[in-house]
Parts: C-alpha cells; sequence; structure tokens
C-alpha cells in the first residue's frame, strides 16, 4: 500500500523471514518445598523455533548429589506451545532436578532443588525470675534426625535470629526428641528450626512468649 496525499494506492506484496529462535528451557517444581514421601508436579517450556513435539527427560540428582540420572519416569513429549510437566512420587530427601532434550542441539534446563523437611512440634515452658525467666523449650522431630542441630530462633527487627542451640538425641519410639532451657528478660516471639543434612530446614510453628518477669 502507499499514501499520496489523502489517497491510498496498493503497492507491491512483499514476504519477509523471521530468524530462528534458538532453544530454551525452563522448569519449576510445585509445591516446594515437600513433607518427606510426598510428591510434586516439575513443569516447564520449551520455548524457541521447533519447541512442538519434542521429547524432554527428566533427571534426578539426590542428596548427596552423586550426579544426574534419567530414566526415574516416563519421557515427554512437548506440547504444541512447548509446555511439559512429570509427576514425581515419592521424595525422600533433598534432590536437584533438570530437564534435558538430547536431540540436537542438546538443551538442558536450568536446576532445580527440590526440598524436603519433617515435623517439629514446640513447647515451651517458662520459669519466671524477678530478673530473668529461664525458659524450656522441647518436642519432638519425625522422621527421627538423631543428632540434628536444634536452633532456638528469636524474632527480632522482623527477623528471626538463633538465640541458643542443641542436638537432636536418639529414642526408640521413630522420632527425635530435643530439649532446651535459656534466660530471657524480655518476652517475644520464638520458633525452633531443625537443620539435618538430607533435608531442607524443618520450622515450628512460633510461640508468643509474654511477661517473662515476676
Amino acid at each position: 500500500m502507499g499514501l499520496r496525499g489523502n489517497r491510498v494506492f496498493p503497492g507491491k506484496d512483499k514476504t519477509f523471514k523471521t530468524k530462528p529462535q534458538p532453544l530454551g528451557v525452563s522448569l519449576a517444581a510445585t509445591p516446594n518445598p515437600i513433607r518427606i514421601g510426598g510428591g510434586s508436579t516439575l513443569a516447564g517450556t520449551l520455548s524457541g523455533t521447533g519447541n512442538d513435539g519434542r521429547r524432554v527427560q527428566l533427571q534426578a540428582n539426590a542428596w548427596p548429589y552423586a550426579g544426574f540420572v534419567g530414566g526415574l519416569v516416563n519421557d515427554q513429549i512437548t506440547k504444541p506451545d512447548g509446555t511439559f510437566s512429570f509427576t514425581v512420587f515419592p521424595v525422600n530427601v533433598n534432590t536437584q532436578y533438570r530437564v534435558l532434550m538430547p536431540a540436537k542441539p542438546e538443551v538442558v534446563s536450568p536446576i532445580v532443588v527440590l526440598g524436603t523437611v519433617g515435623a517439629v512440634t514446640r513447647h515451651a515452658k517458662v520459669h519466671r525470675g524477678t530478673k530473668r525467666a529461664r525458659i524450656r523449650f522441647f518436642g519432638r522431630i519425625r522422621p527421627a534426625m538423631d543428632g540434628a542441630a536444634v536452633y532456638v530462633q528469636k524474632l527480632r527487627k522482623g527477623t528471626f535470629q538463633n538465640v541458643a542451640l542443641t542436638t537432636a538425641v536418639h529414642t526408640s519410639k521413630g522420632y527425635s526428641r530435643y530439649s532446651k532451657n535459656l534466660r530471657q528478660k524480655h518476652g517475644g516471639r520464638y520458633r525452633v528450626v531443625v537443620v539435618y543434612g538430607p533435608y531442607s530446614p524443618t520450622v515450628s510453628k512460633s510461640v508468643r512468649l509474654r511477661h517473662l518477669r515476676d
């Protein structure tokens, strides 16, 4: 089309060809983290020219991260918009995942870490004093995490900070237990965090303690 004054005249048709877009792949896990032994969906998109109908493979690298392996679930074929998804279950320890398109040119996604967490109960017993109170924090950890680091944290200026440390000890009942005494002058909001190698930090519900002194 052409424009002369206020009149429009048809022009010659022209064709053009867009440049091929390189392939790339994204990946995300939902939900993340999960309870130990739970499941999650790993989904993503193969983007770029020729992303439809391509075979993609999920690879996993479980803690302690000795290397990626495939074949844990069936390979998937990307949909017309390049999307795909995998379901993983059960997941018992922290695991790294990535997606590989093995055909040339080989394309690999960024690594996604799927975290696994246990369960920790938190109890607090306060013995008031005239200057400082003695607080005993205690509870159970499932599954058993004997030897795990157990932090008591207090909320300060919007951030939980460590105020005490103890170690989870063995029981014969399928769980670990912990107990820690500390002295505090002022009340506040507290929680317990368990740190143990194969899992992501396990966090208890928080509790607000008031009126610590007589």
